[in-house]
């Protein structure tokens, strides 16, 4: 995929959100670096949540990650966030666990 069609998937993403809600996401990170490229920014590293604390002045004391992926709650916790999972996991894999 290349960052084009990323970014036309995040765009329609973001306009169904706000046709839904009249709300929609401040800002999308993603990192496009393979697992091989070892990032500090790719899953489970937690930098891309460094760099929205930084941008965005998160307090991470009342922040929440939300994920679908046990890698992003590691990548939260090693950030100092408690972590949210939706679907197939156990509580102890992250603060909290959602079927759906």
């Amino acid at each position: 995929m290349t960052d084009e069609d990323l970014n036309n998937i995040h765009n329609w993403m973001q306009q169904e959100i706000y046709k839904r809600t009249n709300y929609k996401f401040d800002d999308i990170f993603y990192c496009g670096e393979l697992d091989s490229a070892r990032s500090f920014r790719r899953k489970p590293a937690p930098g891309m949540i460094y760099e929205a604390i930084e941008k965005w002045d998160i307090d991470t004391k009342n922040s929440f990650m939300l994920g679908d992926s046990f890698r992003d709650s590691i990548a939260a916790n090693a950030a100092g966030i408690k972590s949210i999972l939706i679907g197939d996991f156990y509580l102890d894999q992250a603060d909290y666990v959602f079927p759906s």
